[in-house]
């Protein structure tokens, strides 16, 4: 409709035109009577009526187009309307107003509905604080595993039939007796508390006397080097060492230190092609020179060693030495070695 109305507007509007056209012809008439000939006006005036009729030849035309499309669209919307057989039958099939107020004071009032509300607000905290479905499941299969191990070893333990036997073949109590009482005769054998204390203060000092006789340490000499400028003997190897704390030795060092003082067992090999003369200082002072045909110690005295001649096999006596020697605190000790060719040699000490 408001279409229509915008359309009939439109119309309206072309007819004031159309009246605008009539009243300028009359203007023309009139000035033409009094200016121009009738030829010229009859001309002008075929001209205007002309385009006149074709002006409103179009605004009919268009005129018809537009009623027959408010007529289409009226149509249209005529169409789509239900009829008055469908409005009653769908007005038929609604509730009057008693049933409808019926039916509104069943429904729950406002107070039933917030109790509802808390009431599933209680439930979702409760379902939220729940175990989650996948820590259940895992909680279930631990569970069941659990369970298959309790069964298999329930069946691998003993059943009453088989703790019988075992039972049957255990001893008695008399054997239980005879067993205690050679127990016992055994027990009064053995040796008593005071005894066996006895026994072992004995050992202890067997011991200590073994131990003080095997303080020993052996150092070897096998690169056939001395150190300048005193041909001093390097000890490069120890063999034996059973009092560390008392032998102090370093590796390839010329000297050891014997750390605590008393009365010490020495002795000394050395083996070359040719004979040499070793010498045994004591904290940097010579102590005694020492060569095959004879050796003399400081304190006068002297041994004569006698050769039979070579071995066939070689230097096979070398040059030893066997002496005891009575040492400070801390007694450093080293040896010279003076000789043609390489050798190589030993050194060992003992406390007494």
């Amino acid at each position: 409709m408001e279409q229509l109305r915008r359309q009939v507007s439109e119309l309206d509007v072309r007819k004031a035109e159309k009246r605008e056209v009539i009243e300028v012809k009359g203007f023309i008439v009139s000035g033409l009577d009094s200016k121009v000939n009738v030829s010229e006006l009859q001309q002008t005036l075929n001209k205007q009526m002309g385009e006149t009729q074709q002006k409103q030849f179009e605004l009919r035309q268009e005129l018809v187009k537009k009623v027959s499309e408010i007529q289409s669209l009226v149509s249209a919307g005529v169409g789509t309307k239900v009829s008055i057989e469908e409005f009653n039958e769908a007005m038929s099939q609604k509730i009057d107003l008693t049933t409808f107020r019926t039916l509104m004071e069943q429904k729950a009032n406002y107070a039933d509905l917030e109790s509802q509300q808390r009431f599933l607000e209680k439930l979702i905290r409760e379902v939220e604080s729940k175990t989650p479905a996948k820590e259940f499941d895992q909680h279930v299969n631990l569970s069941r595993t659990a369970m298959d191990e309790l069964h298999k070893e329930l069946l691998l333990r003993a059943t009453i039939k088989d703790v019988c036997t075992l039972l049957d073949q255990k001893a008695n109590v008399e054997d239980i007796n005879s067993t205690l009482a050679l127990v016992q005769k055994e027990v009064e054998k053995r040796a008593g508390e005071e005894e066996l204390k006895r026994a072992l203060n004995d050992q202890a000092l067997v011991n200590e006397a073994l131990c003080a006789q095997n303080c020993v340490g052996r150092w070897i000499w096998k690169s056939g080097e001395v150190k300048t400028p005193n041909n001093m003997v390097p000890w490069e190897v120890q063999a034996l060492n059973t009092c560390p704390d008392n032998f102090l030795w370093e590796k390839s060092k010329t000297s050891v230190i014997a750390v605590a003082p008393g009365l010490y067992e020495l002795s000394f090999g050395f083996y070359s092609k040719k004979q040499p003369i070793v010498q045994i200082h004591l904290n940097g002072e010579a102590l005694m020179s020492v060569n095959k045909p004879q050796y003399v110690n400081d304190m006068g005295k002297e041994n004569r060693i006698s050769n039979v001649g070579k071995h066939s096999a070689g230097n096979v006596t070398g040059l030893t030495l066997l002496d005891f020697i009575a040492l400070p605190a801390r007694a450093r000790l080293s040896l010279t070695f003076t000789g043609e060719g390489h050798g190589e040699g030993f050194f060992s000490l003992r406390k007494l």
